[in-house]
């Protein structure tokens, strides 16, 4: 039997098996660019101030920003339930929300 990868799935378990795909995914995304983004504000951070070396710092501590607020989902992922964790909590999923939003705006 021949079955699409591209198609939506279909089973529970699928959806586990992509849950868990995309977590272990987050996971190396966080392992590399978390650190790339910390040494590249560092360079920045000790070259002479200016427009320019100002947005790049900007860049790199929200693209850091948006790493670790990929890493609040990976425990729901990697889990293998797609039980709420954290963000059953309200507070969390409407702070979680707007920091998102902003870091995506910022972004461009």
């Amino acid at each position: 039997e021949y079955k699409s990868y591209l198609s939506y799935p279909r089973t529970m378990s699928e959806i586990s098996e992509l849950d868990q795909t995309l977590g272990i995914l987050y996971i190396s995304c966080i392992l590399i660019g978390c650190p790339f983004n910390i040494l590249s504000f560092i360079y920045f951070k000790q070259k002479r101030l200016c427009l320019a070396t100002s947005l790049y710092r900007i860049i790199s501590i929200n693209d850091c920003v948006i790493c670790f607020m990929g890493g609040i989902i990976i425990p729901t992922m990697v889990s293998g339930s797609r039980k709420a964790l954290i963000f059953g909590f309200h507070p969390v999923c409407s702070f979680w929300i707007h920091v998102f939003q902003v870091c995506g705006q910022l972004t461009f």
